[in-house]
């Protein structure tokens, strides 16, 4: 049930009880995860406060889920790393990816 521990620990870190919602994540296997799964365990890890495995999770699913708008405009759960590099770059991917989908579907 990793879509449950995620949203539990995402309100454990927005209520500021980071290390309750780091343990809450502790036992999901990331490994059996889709692209879109792993983009929302990635925000409650940066809320949580673990910026780097939540930055490595936004790497992997941005392979196969890469909602640029909402990434860039709208989900305030990526506000604590939204000035990284590491987070710009894998913005401006995310950006390319979209595009690329538009012009291949003609949207």
């Amino acid at each position: 049930m990793p879509y449950a521990r995620q949203l539990l620990a995402l309100i454990d870190g927005l209520e500021g009880r980071c290390e309750a919602a780091l343990e809450r994540l502790a036992p999901i296997n990331i490994a059996v995860l889709d692209p879109h799964q792993q983009f929302h365990l990635a925000e409650s890890f940066i809320v949580a406060g673990d910026h780097d495995r939540g930055l490595e999770l936004l790497e992997r699913s941005n392979e196969g889920f890469h909602p640029y708008l909402y990434m860039a405009s709208y989900c305030r759960f990526l506000d604590p790393v939204r000035d990284q590099p590491r987070f710009q770059d894998l913005l401006e991917r995310a950006k390319e990816r979209t595009e690329a989908f538009r012009r291949q579907f003609s949207l």
